[in-house]
């Protein structure tokens, strides 16, 4: 599999690309391939893209190699954990990340940290049957969540022909027109952030 790239005749000088991987993790591996054993991560993050790496070429020695450093060093960080088990799919990570989840959900969810999810980890969050906390507090999270990454939606608004009105009339009815169109277009924007995560909500649940 590793042979799968746009490979290039052996004099040339056109570099070889492999996508989806950074340089770092992809020199990790090969120095372990020409005889390095002693694997050092510079971090969790690290080490997961790695992971992902090795587990995509089915290098199962790396693999184990990488889990070893993940569940070692990723327990203090629930969004470590979280990346693990559902971007990674560690599912010797399970027990730990939901254990800590239920632990610090409200302070969780609130957090700045929660804003920064991916929506794979997020509509994990959402599909959890047994999570003990209100569903209001997961409606908030999840709006603050869409909010910081939709993008910012600019408006303008065509002016007719006002000549007849009064300056102060003019000026009210230009803020209001604005004001009405920025925020349609703030909740078309929200919406197409959230999706089908807005399935997970449970409205009636709200009282």
């Amino acid at each position: 599999m590793l042979l799968e790239t746009n490979k290039k005749e052996r004099n040339s000088k056109e570099l070889i690309k492999i996508p989806n991987h950074e340089p770092d993790v992809f020199n990790l591996m090969l120095s372990y391939a020409y005889g390095d054993q002693n694997l050092e991560f510079v971090d969790a993050a690290q080490a997961m893209r790695f992971h992902a790496l090795v587990d995509q070429y089915l290098m199962t020695k790396l693999k184990a190699v990488s889990l070893d450093y993940l569940m070692k060093n990723c327990l203090k960080d629930i969004c470590d954990m979280l990346t693990c088990l559902v971007i990674l799919d560690i599912k010797e990570m399970r027990n730990r990340a939901l254990l800590t989840l239920h632990a610090k959900s409200i302070s969780f969810l609130e957090s700045e940290e929660f804003k920064l999810l991916d929506v794979r980890i997020v509509e994990f969050i959402l599909n959890l049957k047994h999570l003990d906390i209100e569903e209001i507090h997961l409606w908030r999270a999840l709006l603050s969540w869409a909010k910081h990454n939709c993008g910012n939606s600019t408006m303008q608004v065509e002016s007719g022909d006002e000549s007849d009105e009064p300056a102060a009339k003019k000026q009210c009815t230009r803020e209001n027109g604005l004001k009405g169109d920025a925020q349609k277009a703030e909740g078309a924007s929200l919406r197409k952030t959230l999706g089908s995560l807005l399935y997970y909500v449970r409205f009636l649940a709200m009282s």
